[in-house]
């Protein structure tokens, strides 16, 4: 793939309430759930960032003042943590606040008015892109990995053409949940898609191979998505418009290196937790411990 295949802007849909976590998401956004010490958006940004993205797009809510807070700077914060008595913690908390950031101009926020799917939150954000392909990281979706999975999609994406997007086989009876792709597969970390299909069931089933909230995107795909039929809820896939570029710049999926936890749902979030709190040196022993200990009264 010739030319310059830097991915400098990402899009972040960043959901309204949801249901699911209520009364938890009644008051705050569910992407400001925190896993740990950090929301779960966090976790998204410091993703895009080390794939190289520069320029961080949240397209959602009407309301998103606490997103627009968390990346905000503040100062006053900072230097009350860092004059503190108490030592290093607090240094080490102020240090943390202040990666937090997000410098002046390189995050916007767009007012999605409407519930009308991902497909017209990306829509939202056409006229911020420009000719140039972009990334999307869907929040709910965290995935822990030794190399973060938008940089390893980053460094393959010279290699292709069209769109990439993650993928993972998952258990057939769970393909009702996710998008699916169709692939043409070669036992390599890149397969050629040649359908896709949106939480499909029974006989509609093609595949166990799931999309997984991170893509690489072209611009073409602003097109596909203006000219999607919108679902029986009025909602414009992204699944549809990926469809419509099959035959034109193509789509490929990606394997990648990590495992996913669905944070949408109540087990993903807790199953988060715990596997991001057992890499953490100061909670992984007392950790392992409670876990051996909780299990064996279980059982």
């Amino acid at each position: 793939m010739g030319g310059d295949t830097r991915i400098r802007k990402v899009i972040f849909p960043v959901a309204r309430r949801d249901t699911r976590f209520l009364p938890a998401s009644k008051a705050i956004p569910k992407e400001m759930m925190p896993v740990l010490d950090r929301p779960i958006i966090q976790y998204a940004v410091e993703e895009a960032r080390a794939a190289g993205c520069e320029k961080f797009i949240f397209v959602g809510a009407t309301d998103q003042a606490a997103l627009e807070a968390h990346f905000d700077p503040s100062a006053a914060l900072e230097q009350r943590l860092t004059e503190s008595r108490a030592g290093e913690p607090e240094e080490g908390l102020a240090a943390a606040l202040k990666a937090a950031e997000i410098p002046s101009g390189d995050a916007i926020f767009i007012r999605q008015h409407e519930v009308r799917g991902i497909g017209h939150a990306l829509l939202c954000a056409r006229d911020l892109i420009g000719d140039e392909p972009f990334a999307v990281i869907l929040p709910d979706d965290m995935i822990l990995a030794e190399r973060p999975v938008l940089a390893q999609m980053v460094r393959r994406y010279q290699d292709c053409e069209g769109a990439l997007v993650a993928g993972i086989e998952v258990p057939r009876e769970r393909v009702s949940r996710y998008g699916i792709m169709r692939i043409e597969d070669d036992g390599g970390d890149i397969v050629r898609v040649t359908e896709l299909q949106e939480k499909p069931h029974g006989d509609d089933v093609s595949s166990n191979f799931s999309i997984t909230g991170r893509y690489i995107l072209p611009p073409q795909l602003f097109d596909a998505l203006a000219a999607a039929t919108p679902d029986q809820d009025g909602r414009i896939q992204l699944t549809d418009a990926l469809t419509g570029l099959v035959d034109t710049v193509g789509v490929q999926g990606f394997r990648y290196q990590g495992e996913r936890f669905d944070c949408g749902t109540a087990l993903g979030f807790v199953q988060a937790t715990v596997a991001y709190a057992a890499l953490r040196p100061e909670l992984a022993p007392s950790l392992k411990t409670y876990l051996r200990r909780f299990l064996e009264r279980a059982e």
